[in-house]
Parts: C-alpha cells; structure tokens; sequence
C-alpha cells in the first residue's frame, strides 16, 4: 500500500524525529519545520493512511487505535524501519527513544513532543 512520506538530513545524521499529521489534515501542516530541523536531526514527515498522498483504502481501520498501529508498522515494518532501528536498541521500549512530534490530534493541546 502506497504511502507518502519524506525525509530530510538522512545523509547526515543518526538521530531520528517523526512528525505525524492530525485528523483531517496531512504531512504539509508542518510546512518548513521538519527542512529547518534536518540540520540538526534525521526529520521524516509521514502522511498517515487515508490522508494527504497516502492511500485512502475504505477498508482501513481509522479509528485513533487503527492509526496508531500505522504508525508502529511504519515504523517497524515500513520503508524507513532499518534507519529507524539502526541506533534504538531493542528492548521492551525502544519505540520509546524516538522522538514523534505530533499535531492536532483531536485532544485540544497541540504540538505535542513526545520522547
């Protein structure tokens, strides 16, 4: 399945950020801000499934859990997962060391920065 992502600074640097769209929106509320970091971080924008450049499947699971799990798969499992999983060790909460910036995400505080 199709789904639209981009990265910024992946030739330079080993620390890695994600940021994640909210509901109804995509990749592009970011504008500059994953370019502007890329001096100082790995920054991949992601295009969650049904939004934005992304495939818009009708039998997805869009609900805050299904969209969730998307995240976890891309990842883990995605076209990025080795980058990702290059300097995290595994353990029990390794997701956990990645920072994931996301936005707007239907809980009324946003950005939120979670490490």
């Amino acid at each position: 399945m199709p789904i639209a992502y981009k990265e910024y600074g992946k030739d330079t640097h080993n620390n890695h950020v994600l940021f994640v769209h909210g509901l109804g929106a995509s990749s592009i509320s970011w504008k500059d801000i994953p370019y502007t970091l890329s001096n100082y971080f790995h920054t991949i924008t992601v295009d969650l499934i049904g939004f934005g450049e992304s495939e818009k499947p009708e039998q997805a699971d869009y609900t805050v859990k299904g969209l969730s799990k998307f995240i976890f798969d891309f990842i883990t499992w995605g076209p990025l997962s080795m980058r990702f999983l290059d300097n995290i060790r595994f353990s029990n909460s390794w997701l956990y060391k990645m920072p994931i910036i996301l936005y707007k995400t239907g809980q009324g505080k946003a950005p939120i920065w979670r490490e």
